[in-house]
């Protein structure tokens, strides 16, 4: 017995590409979100009156912080795999993010009687082919925590 745990593990374990893009590439997708939510409130009137400034002295004038260039994934694929029922939901997700990134992604649908031994093939190889699986929380809760 090893007297690692399992928060050693990943604290130590390398990070790859691919883990670093799909890190990435969720962040993107929450920002995107709010994003697309976010209202802006008009400020509220002021009742105390303006401090005084001495003679001569010009206010300093108002800045804003330039918008963030957004990250380029130009030339990189991300490959996925899903059902068939939500490829047209990520299409329109993936349009606005090619549109923003230049990045791509692919969309493979596997059908739910494949799914258990793709999936359980795809664990077990540990195939790091794939950047994302999407499926619901009770279907992955077959395979444990792995």
């Amino acid at each position: 017995m090893t007297d690692e745990t399992p928060t050693t593990n990943l604290l130590t374990s390398a990070v790859s590409r691919r883990q670093v893009l799909k890190g990435s590439l969720l962040a993107g997708s929450a920002a995107f979100l709010a994003a697309c939510g976010a209202t802006t409130a008009s400020p509220e009137p002021s009742v105390a009156p303006p401090e005084s400034q001495a003679p001569g002295a010009s206010p300093a004038p108002a800045t804003e912080a330039p918008p963030a260039a957004p990250v380029s994934y130009a030339g990189v694929t991300l490959n996925n795999s899903t059902g068939g029922y939500s490829i047209p939901a990520f299409q329109l997700g993936l349009d606005a993010w090619q549109a923003e990134t230049g990045g791509n992604a692919t969309f493979t649908n596997i059908p739910f009687d494949e799914k258990s031994i793709k999936y359980a093939g795809m664990i077990a190889t540990q195939d790091a082919s794939w950047d994302l699986h999407y499926t619901y929380d009770v279907f992955m809760q077959r395979f444990g925590t792995r």
